[in-house]
This record gives C-alpha cells, structure tokens and sequence, in this order.
C-alpha cells in the first residue's frame, strides 16, 4: 500500500502533518511573537496551499515594486471592516486566484503575528497564471519544493 510512496513524497507527508501538529497544539511556529503582535487583533489572512511534496505560493511580479520582483508569498491579504477571518479568506481566494470556495474546506492553522493561516488542502489547483479579479496585477502561481529562503515573504519562511 505505501510502497510506491518515495521518499520526498514521506518526508513532505511528515512535515505537514508536524506542522499540523504543532498548529493544534498552540506552539508558536516562527519563534516568540513579539508581545504587542500577540494582543493586537489579527488584521491579515493567509492560505497555504499544500502541492506535491511542497507548496503552490503567489510569485510576485508587479514592477511598481522592485524589491519584491521574484519574491514568493502565500495567497491572502486584509480584512475588511465587518469581515469575519473565513469571509476575508474566501474573498482573497476568489480575488486572487479567481476560484470560489467553500469555507468548510478550509482549515484555521493558527495565528502568526498579525495574520490568520488557513490550509487549503483539495484545492485541486495546478501552477498557473490566474486573471485576478481583484488587486493591482495577475497572480501567478508558482510550484516551490521548500520556501526556506530569503526570497519567501511571510509566515512560514522556515519549513
């Protein structure tokens, strides 16, 4: 049964699942939030999107910013006055990636300073351009096998 699983396919099965793990547990992910971070109330949302053995992440291209050119990060962005965190997430997907999506498919992963994570896991998505309804500029969304670099914007930057 998991013999034709290979050993990329284990160690990002593991790796999720600890990072699922440490979510449900309450254990901070990036190291000591800062304690004005940790009574402000979270204004941001996130998605991870989970995909093969690493993660489909926003590449940003918007030439208004340079220093961001080639950068990567997780879909998301702010909530709106009068948004509940799954309201803004559903909206920055649809936004972003024009793609409805039911909120019972989301997972709240935790709180990392400002912002809200969620998982996105059967979001059946491939690497792609995407005709963004909403923002500045298209998303493209890349394939990244580790996001464990200075390129990588926001939570997690350490996985």
């Amino acid at each position: 049964m998991f013999a034709d699983i290979t050993l990329p396919d284990w160690t990002a099965m593991i790796g999720f699942l600890l990072i699922l793990a440490l979510a449900g547990a309450g254990v901070a992910l990036h190291g000591a939030q800062r304690k004005e971070d940790m009574e402000a109330s979270p204004t941001r949302v996130r998605v991870l999107l989970p995909y093969r053995d690493g993660w489909l992440v926003q590449e940003l291209r918007n030439e208004d910013y340079p220093w961001n050119l080639g950068k990567t990060r997780h879909i998301g962005g702010g909530i709106e006055k009068g948004e509940t965190a799954i309201e803004a997430m559903v909206r920055e997907i649809r936004e972003e990636l024009n793609r409805e999506v039911d909120p019972k498919e989301l997972s709240r992963l935790c709180v990392h300073y400002n912002e809200i994570l969620f998982v996105w896991g059967n979001h059946g998505l491939e690497p792609m351009e995407c005709n963004a309804t909403g923002g500045d500029d298209k998303t493209y969304l890349v394939f990244r096998h580790s996001i464990n670099n200075d390129k990588h914007l926001g939570f997690p930057n350490k996985l």
